[in-house]
């Protein structure tokens, strides 16, 4: 009985594009835009640099922070961030060889083999995560009134 209750998949919907072709397309409207000198706003960054940091283009994501950090109708929150922390404290991308070594080539890859990637937690991915976080923190402008700690933290930073 359970099985007739499952819902049966609809074999007249459109495939669904993969990741690379939505940053590709991503990447275009965000082109248009800059072309057209509209800016982007925090939604549209957040959506940008999450799908730069799930292909493991780490450098496209942190160009679209930085972006997103100078556009002025852009307010940054947490949401903009937590790919690129998510994505360091997990670890880097690597290639992996034969002999089952790990080999950091930097590149992104258009297809994972998962034979031959792994994501491997590193000191350098966790020093990127830690940037990130205090990139975070100076936006954020402090600690909010309601931190358990507010009121001596306002009075130590106080001149």
């Amino acid at each position: 009985q359970s099985e007739s209750k499952r819902s049966k998949p609809n074999h007249h919907s459109h495939p669904q594009p993969n990741i690379l072709h939505r940053l590709h397309h991503a990447n275009q409207i965000h082109t248009l835009l800059s072309l057209l000198n509209i800016p982007c706003i925090e939604p549209a960054f957040t959506a940008l640099i999450r799908l730069a940091s799930r292909v493991g283009d780490w450098e496209k994501a942190e160009a679209y922070l930085d972006e997103a950090e100078q556009t002025d109708q852009c307010k940054p929150k947490l949401r903009m961030y937590s790919s690129l922390l998510k994505g360091y404290c997990e670890g880097l991308e690597v290639d992996v060889d034969e002999d089952g070594k790990h080999v950091d080539t930097g590149n992104v890859h258009d297809s994972v083999d998962a034979k031959k990637m792994e994501r491997v937690p590193s000191q350098e991915g966790l020093i990127k995560a830690l940037l990130i976080w205090k990139r975070m923190y100076e936006k954020s402008g402090g600690p909010s009134t309601g931190h358990p700690q507010f009121h001596d933290i306002a009075k130590k930073s106080a001149p």
